[in-house]
């Protein structure tokens, strides 16, 4: 059997754009796998009530610090240990 050598051979190309196209989908694929696997569920917790007792008051205290490093509360000056 002879084959006729005289004709080139096309040579094998490897298109990059498709191949790419196709990792992407695999990839997306895996990451939205992944999270529907990671995700949890809520658990209902019923938290205690208190009956009694008042809430606290949130007194506030102004201190402050001025450019020079001296230290202030309520615009007082305090010597600083």
């Amino acid at each position: 059997m002879k084959l006729n050598q005289e004709f080139a051979t096309e040579e094998v190309r490897i298109e990059l754009i498709p191949l790419i196209d196709v990792i992407f989908c695999i990839l997306t694929f895996f990451l939205l796998a992944a999270l529907q696997l990671t995700r949890q569920q809520a658990i209902n917790v019923d938290l205690p009530k208190a009956s009694t007792g008042k809430p606290q008051s949130q007194d506030m205290l102004l201190v402050s610090v001025n450019e020079v490093g001296k230290t202030f509360i309520e615009q007082q000056a305090v010597n600083a240990v």
